[in-house]
């Protein structure tokens, strides 16, 4: 009874789409639109399934690690499935390549059937200079259980050789190291004949044995080979006329640039003072002239501040706050010393530094040398007139000043000796030293050289001039200008009358 006829329906309805389709009618057996698809029942299951399986893993914890168990499993077993399948590819390309490069190595040799005896030597360079030859020496003993008990089964026996050297002492000897010798003292032939080795020479070179034995256990410390030689000879020669005593010392030279004075210079040379082995002051001294500061003195002021704040800081060892503590109680003795005293100074001043194992012998020998003893130092064709300046190592020999070294070499810096080898003559004149330490004047200490190497025999023309560089010489005197002309004026001589009286002027016509 709700048919309709579409067509009447539709030309009723003029404003209807006659081409439009329409849609069939929904079947009974299908849900209605607005109830949704109908949901998939596997996928329920596999919820379902998760959540018992997150349900176990909370509430049984057996369950759990068998579950992780699992997953541990497949996920390992899927690793060393691709693993054994890369390694395994490799490992025959790599086999493939030691048959054709690596040769088969050889059999070893057969094991020894009774115990290995003998010495065996090895020569080694521990330092330029010095080599060890080490000897291993196997001897055949008990049994361990008794050998471990006795010293004597396992030691050291270090043995240290050194050729003592003989004294150069005759003039071929000497002049075979520096040929102008005869020229520049024409009586060292004659004081050869009659001079004769000192005790000094022996004494020195036991002093650097003793050094040796000191250290024996710590070769990094030991005297080099080039420092163990550094002494050719020492003989005591005397004038057989004027009866003049010079001890004459065959050496190197090494350099020395240590020394400061306030009165005579206001600045330091930073790459000295920064030099190594630099020491502000000297054996020889003297009470100051002038109160002008030492230039160091403020440096060393700075250097003790820093050091008390390195001692705050933590982490510092043992061994470091000693060293520190060290530094910083002998600043303040010397900033004192400096304060009051003056000293040569290395890179102005000529002089020489002699071992302070000879301080021993002062008053006990004829020729010990002292402290401002005048010396004449020899290299080449150049003399040059010094003191005796400063005390140095107890078995060291050859030491100049830096303003000594340079006129031998130029190049010479406290890092590199003027000459390495044993070419320079030190004509050491003693009991000539003043009996007062005073400011160095140049000029005198050159006519005491002079003097005293006449006596001896020598060609004092030859001495060479020393320039104090360190003396300001006053400016000339300026001009007076009208401003600084004298109030009154000068006083006008005394007229006198002329000689002669002045001659008449001819008369001009009108």
């Amino acid at each position: 009874p709700y048919e309709c006829d579409l067509g009447s329906f539709d030309s009723r309805h003029p404003g209807l789409d006659e081409n439009r389709t329409v849609e069939p009618m929904i079947e009974p057996h299908e849900p209605p639109p607005w109830q949704g698809k109908p949901l998939n029942r596997r996928g329920l299951w596999i919820m379902l399934a998760l959540l018992l399986a997150v349900s176990a893993c909370i509430f049984f914890p057996p369950v759990k690690r068998q579950i992780l168990a699992l997953l541990d499993r497949l996920r390992t077993e899927r690793i060393v499935i691709r693993t054994e399948t890369k390694t395994e590819t490799k490992t025959v390309d790599r086999i493939v390549e030691k048959r054709v490069e690596v040769p088969v190595p050889s059999a070893p040799p057969p094991l020894p059937t009774e115990p290995a005896l003998g010495t065996r030597k090895d020569v080694a360079a521990v330092f330029p200079g010095m080599t060890v030859e080490s000897n291993l020496i196997a001897e055949e003993g008990g049994r361990a259980t008794v050998e471990r008990t006795q010293d004597a089964s396992y030691a050291v026996e270090f043995n240290f050789k050194v050729k003592v050297p003989v004294p150069a002492k005759t003039l071929e000897d000497f002049t075979g190291i520096n040929p102008s010798l005869p020229t520049l003292i024409p009586s060292l032939k004659d004081l050869l004949t009659t001079a004769k080795v000192s005790g000094f020479y022996h004494f020195l070179y036991e002093q650097k044995q003793k050094s040796i034995q000191a250290n024996i256990l710590r070769l990094d410390r030991v005297l080099t080979r080039h420092n163990f030689y550094d002494l050719e000879s020492v003989m005591e020669l005397e004038h057989a006329t004027t009866k003049q005593k010079a001890l004459l010392i065959q050496a190197e030279m090494d350099v020395v640039s240590d020394g400061s004075d306030g009165d005579r210079m206001e600045k330091f040379d930073d790459a000295i003072l920064k030099s190594q082995h630099f020491q502000p002051t000297t054996s020889y001294g003297w009470e100051k002239v002038t109160t002008k500061q030492n230039p160091l003195i403020p440096r060393l002021e700075e250097e003790l501040r820093e050091l008390k704040e390195k001692l705050k800081a933590a982490g510092l060892s043992n061994t470091e706050k000693a060293a520190l503590r060290n530094r910083a109680s002998d600043i303040p003795r010397l900033v004192g010393e400096l304060k009051r005293r003056s000293f040569l100074i290395g890179q102005e001043d000529p002089f020489i530094v002699i071992p302070l194992s000879l301080r021993s012998y002062r008053g006990a020998h004829a020729f010990t040398p002292d402290l401002g003893d005048y010396v004449v130092v020899i290299c080449g064709d150049k003399m040059m007139p010094a003191i005796v300046g400063d005390y140095g190592p107890a078995m060291k020999c050859g030491e100049a000043s830096l303003r000594i070294g340079k006129e031998i070499n130029p190049e010479c810096t406290p890092y590199k000796r003027p000459v390495s080898d044993l070419k320079v003559t030190y004509l050491i004149f003693p009991n000539s030293a003043e009996k007062k330490t005073s400011v160095p004047d140049y000029a005198a200490w050159h006519k005491q050289c002079s003097d005293l190497l006449t006596k001896l025999g020598g060609d004092a023309a030859k001495l060479h001039q020393w320039k104090d560089r360190l003396r300001k010489e006053p400016p000339p005197a300026a001009p007076p200008t009208p401003d600084t002309a004298p109030a009154t004026p000068p006083a006008t001589p005394p007229a006198t009358p002329p000689a002669t009286p002045p001659a008449t002027p001819p008369a001009t016509p009108p």
